[in-house]
């Protein structure tokens, strides 16, 4: 079967395309994804409760399989999840090191339109939160500006609001 020029050159183009898209999700990180979010959900976390290895109510601490009880969240959208987004960039601005505690108080999921395109947890006392990259889970730390996020984060759900259990 002998293909057409056309059919040849569609070929190629979307060999390049998939090519393509292939190495932007393999050096994708969080700004890159953050930056084009429209919504973020936000979710109140205690670390302090016990883990589970299943995703029953909880949110993902990806690096350490496991899950973090949620106790609240929160659908963020317009002037709010514009803040989120660029304090949380802000934020991300580092690669100093820092302590390894991670018991994230906050979860965040961010959404284009109806499709979830990111997710982490953050501590602000290890001054972390956790990014895929190159296909696997890791640390990232926060720059020095991160108490603008932590900020941003208690306007909208308090760190000392009744727990709902």
């Amino acid at each position: 079967m002998k293909l057409r020029r056309r059919t040849k050159f569609f070929i190629a183009a979307s060999a390049l395309g998939i090519a393509f898209l292939a190495i932007v999700a393999w050096n994708a990180t969080a700004s890159m994804w953050v930056r084009i979010a429209t919504s973020v959900v936000v979710y109140r976390l205690d670390p302090q409760l016990p883990k589970s290895e299943t995703g029953d109510g909880a949110f993902p601490i990806r690096p350490y399989e496991s899950w973090t009880p949620i106790l609240e969240q929160r659908l963020v959208t317009g002037a709010d999840a514009t803040a989120i987004r660029k304090a949380f960039l802000t934020a991300t601005e580092s690669e100093a090191g820092g302590a390894l505690c991670h018991e994230p108080p906050y979860g965040l999921a961010f959404y284009c339109g109806p499709f979830e395109i990111y997710r982490t947890s953050v501590c602000f006392e290890c001054n972390n939160y956790y990014d895929w990259y190159r296909f696997e889970y890791g640390w990232r730390t926060f720059s020095p500006r991160a108490s603008e996020l932590l900020d941003v984060l208690n306007g909208i759900l308090p760190l000392d609001a009744p727990r709902d259990l």
